[in-house]
């Protein structure tokens, strides 16, 4: 049983994921969104947590790859069907790689004999430090200022949060 556990929550989100695909596609509005598309992340990053974390001697990659994979949905989703746009991504970029840094930790607390994962995880949680020093002004970022031309959206064209164009530093406003 416990091999299958990975695969009924893979299943369960893969069914999540298109039960939101199909009211979606039938018109049925959702609260502020067009299409929650991080949800299809959810599943196999959850698949691949409970996979490796039943393994004997526990799998530090799956550890890794399902711990980045719910918390990048996460902050996609924030920006998808939560009150954040894609213009906010401007400031939230170094969350990616605190995201990241979390995840080699937990890949070190999964396999206490893999230094590699602890020291990927100082690296990254420096980066991440840099890069929000870097968007709030003290290396030299603008404090969240722009002066970045907005972009508008297509909805009918390209479909509901989907750019028309993306070029340079432009803000998108979907």
């Amino acid at each position: 049983m416990r091999g299958k556990q990975g695969s009924l929550v893979f299943r369960g989100g893969m069914i999540l994921a298109g039960a939101c695909l199909f009211v979606c596609a039938v018109g049925v509005p959702l609260s502020g969104c067009g299409l929650p598309w991080p949800l299809l992340l959810t599943g196999p990053a959850m698949s691949s947590l409970v996979q490796s974390l039943n393994h004997d001697p526990r799998d530090s990659g799956g550890v890794w790859f399902g711990v980045t994979g719910l918390l990048s949905a996460a902050v996609l989703l924030y920006i998808t069907i939560g009150s954040g746009e894609w213009s906010d991504l401007a400031t939230l970029w170094p969350v990616f790689p605190a995201a990241a840094g979390v995840s080699w930790l937990a890949a070190w607390i999964a396999r206490r004999d893999e230094i590699a994962s602890l020291v990927m995880a100082l690296v990254a949680g420096v980066a991440s430090v840099l890069g929000y020093a870097s968007v709030t002004g003290p290396l030299g970022g603008r404090g969240g200022t722009s002066d970045a031309q907005s972009v508008d959206c297509d909805p009918g064209g390209t479909g509901p949060g989907i750019p028309r164009s993306v070029a340079g530093t432009e803000s998108l406003r979907c």
